[in-house]
């Protein structure tokens, strides 16, 4: 298994294929929040609306934490995976990663 402090560091060494400027379309929102509605997920994941709310907690709170933390509260779990398709998995780390920049970059916290 796979944790999410491994994960994450892949991920920020990895040239990113968003540009940091771009903020989540509608479809991508409600692509993130019918993941969320998966069966395989972890029985204590956060739904959709908590995860969302948690994340802009961390936006706008004194320290942004590390998303090893933050990905470790919204599931309940520090390792990967966190469903049965692989497929499915990556592109709901994708789309949390974009929505946490949304938010920050709507609340004017982009960095940090």
């Amino acid at each position: 298994m796979q944790d999410f402090y491994e994960y994450s560091n892949r991920l920020m060494t990895a040239p990113s294929a968003t540009p940091s400027d771009r903020v989540m379309d509608k479809p991508q929102y409600d692509e993130l929040f019918s993941l969320f509605d998966r069966d395989d997920l972890p029985p204590r994941t956060l739904s959709a609306e908590m995860a969302d709310g948690y994340m802009t907690a961390c936006a706008i709170g004194p320290r942004m934490p590390p998303m090893v933390e933050w990905l470790s509260e919204i599931f309940a779990q520090d390792t990967l995976p966190i469903c049965g398709d692989l497929a499915a998995q990556a592109r709901m780390l994708e789309l949390l990663c974009l929505r946490l920049r949304d938010i920050r970059q709507r609340l004017g916290a982009e960095s940090g």
